[in-house]
């Protein structure tokens, strides 16, 4: 006999969501933040999975909590030393807006999470999906998730055919997961909803082992393939960077610290000058590469610092952001001068693990070191 077919007003029936409460139970993942579920903890986890994979968030979040095991500790960190922490995992602007929440917490709530979900929500950093996990993992409260695993899940159960990021979708999406949440058991519900959009409904979906497959109305009707409906953005654009290595006598390296605002913003990096032509599959070719290099040395030499010698190649690669791409022409060289300013330092590569770098500039560093 099949199930009661769910409905938008309901949500998913009372026997759906005990299948999908008894398969969860059966699979869940040991994951490090399910071992104990403070507030604190869960809140690290959620903001660290934000467009990041479970698998290269596990080792940063382990790292991460040893070294700021508290509210207060992650509050009274110097930035340099968080930004380290942090780097690699990219949308450096979470990791300080968890630094403010944390000093708000520990200003006015005496470093504990308050319960209250309009407060919560008020924290730099949170929105109605953090606040939501937040609650419900650590503390119980009745509050539905909607993530992109959920809304992957919803869309194909309930058969929504607009796009889910269109606003309205979305809020439609939100009403579904609250109309079938189960009084005090939001937090498993939240999580179960997530895991089978991270490890069954995925985009190529194993609907054989989906504990909804029998009220699933996409499956039902084979269109898993073209459900969620999901806007598409445009091309990636990619641009040439040229970046320097710059090595003084005793082995020490150049970095520059970005602005205070904007894209990786406060990071300590490599010298480097983007250019704006926009490549094909094709790299960038010698001559506009040649210009950038001369536009990077001027840079350095009206900050104080001038090459001596010849310049050595390093690997070219290409490194992707959220909307753009850019192909890095690293390259090494004995450099001159003595920083004028305080966005400018010598590093020695012990010292660098201390510093935030981004991903990029690490694996550019990585392969001067090895080599």
């Amino acid at each position: 006999m099949s199930r009661k077919q769910p409905t938008l007003e309901t949500g998913l029936s009372h026997e759906s969501v005990e299948s999908l409460l008894q398969w969860f139970q059966r699979v869940a993942r040991e994951l490090p933040w399910r071992e104990r579920r403070t507030p604190y903890r869960v809140w690290i986890s959620e903001i660290m999975l934000q467009q990041t994979q479970v698998d290269t968030v596990i080792p940063f979040y382990l790292r991460f909590l040893k070294a700021f095991p508290t509210v207060e500790s992650l509050a009274a960190a110097e930035e340099d030393t968080l930004m380290a922490h942090w780097a690699g995992l990219g949308y450096y602007s979470r990791a300080r807006n968890l630094q403010k929440a944390a000093r708000t917490l520990v200003r006015e709530h005496g470093g504990c999470f308050p319960s209250d979900p309009e407060v919560v929500r008020a924290l730099p950093g949170f929105g109605e999906y953090t606040t939501a996990a937040v609650l419900s993992l650590s503390q119980g409260q009745n509050l539905a998730v909607l993530d992109g695993n959920v809304m992957r899940v919803l869309a194909r159960v309930f058969l929504v055919e607009e796009d889910i990021m269109a606003g309205p979708t979305r809020r439609r999406l939100q009403a579904i997961a609250t109309a079938g949440l189960p009084a005090g058991r939001a937090g498993a519900y939240n999580e179960a909803l997530m895991e089978l959009g991270a490890t069954v409904c995925r985009p190529q979906p194993s609907c054989e082992l989906c504990p909804l497959a029998s009220v699933c109305r996409a499956y039902a009707q084979k269109r898993t393939a073209d459900i969620p409906q999901r806007s598409r953005r445009g091309n990636r654009r990619t641009h040439p960077v040229v970046v320097l290595v710059g090595i003084a006598g005793d082995g020490r390296i150049l970095l520059h610290r970005r602005p205070d605002k904007g894209m990786l913003a406060g990071l300590w990096e490599l010298p480097n000058l983007r250019g704006e032509q926009e490549l094909g599959r094709e790299p960038a070719d010698v001559e506009s590469l040649a210009s950038l290099f001369d536009g990077l040395e001027r840079q350095l030499h009206e900050s104080g610092f001038s090459a001596r010698g010849a310049y050595r190649s390093l690997a070219v690669f290409r490194h992707h952001y959220s909307h753009f791409s850019v192909e890095l022409h690293p390259r090494a060289a004995l450099l001159d001068g003595m920083p004028g300013a305080e966005d400018w330092r010598w590093a020695s590569p012990p010292g660098l693990d201390g510093l935030g770098v981004s991903a990029s500039d690490r694996r550019i560093l990585d392969q001067w070191l090895a080599e």
